[in-house]
């Protein structure tokens, strides 16, 4: 699913745009294939890869728990 805006120049612009798209996929990808099982922070209910945002070039993942409504994110230690 995407968003396509006219920017301040006059030209279309898509978001997030395809190689985000691409990037989101692959990551939610290599989830599925590690079997990572991940855990609300607060009542530990486990979420569907498929309901994860991405951000900062696939080092972080943030979700909001169905059932207590918590937003979680997790980063991976530096």
């Amino acid at each position: 699913m995407t968003l396509q805006f006219m920017n301040q120049d006059g030209e279309w612009e898509q978001f997030p745009n395809d190689s985000e798209l691409y990037e989101k996929a692959r990551a939610r990808e290599m989830l599925n294939a590690l079997q990572v099982r991940i855990l609300c922070h607060l009542c530990n209910e486990p979420v569907p890869s498929t309901e994860l945002a991405f951000w900062v070039e696939g080092q972080a993942l943030t979700w909001s728990c169905k059932k207590c409504h918590a937003v979680n994110e997790s980063k991976p230690q530096a």
